[in-house]
């Protein structure tokens, strides 16, 4: 935010906005490294702009105009977090940046997991199955990551037990 004070008879107004941060990096598969087509990298900057980015074919994406604010929030840091998604991969979020206003924060690469499908049935002790049940996966924790992150909406076991989970990444 800008601060303007204006004074009667005061002359002409300048306003100066600075030019802001910028990332970039590559968006690949994390199995071998190669682009993904038709992945969308963002984030929300310190002052609560969102900024998207579409990767070329080779990958390479860059963000710019990114707010670099001075403030202090509740948070440890006012640092960027970005994420990164794309068709048939599991998300990969709050990725860490850290920017300088006016300069290139550049090499931010980004894997991106492929994601599959899993389904299943959920039962009693006896076999039978349990219907209404509420299943949810979340990523492992991880230590640089604030919270647990979603890996998609939740879904509910059928009358029979059955269920299917969409996007999963790989892991336990």
């Amino acid at each position: 935010a800008i601060l303007v004070k204006i004074q009667p008879n005061g002359g002409d107004l300048t306003i100066e906005l600075p030019v802001g941060a910028a990332i970039g990096g590559m968006v690949m598969d994390s199995l071998n490294n190669q682009p993904i087509a038709g992945a969308e990298v963002s984030m929300q900057d310190s002052a609560g702009f969102m900024k998207k980015a579409l990767p070329d074919a080779s990958g390479l994406y860059e963000l710019r105009g990114v707010t670099v604010e001075a403030k202090r929030s509740r948070d440890k840091d006012n640092d960027p977090r970005i994420q990164a998604i794309a068709p048939g991969y599991a998300r990969n979020s709050n990725t860490l940046v850290q920017v300088v206003d006016g300069k290139l924060t550049p090499n931010q690469d980004i894997q991106l997991d492929r994601a599959c499908d899993v389904s299943g049935r959920v039962t009693d002790a006896t076999g039978k199955g349990l219907g209404g049940v509420r299943l949810s996966v979340t990523r492992a924790h991880n230590p640089s990551l604030p919270m647990r992150l979603s890996q998609g909406p939740p879904t509910e076991t059928s009358p029979e037990g059955t269920f299917f989970l969409r996007l999963v990444s790989p892991g336990s």
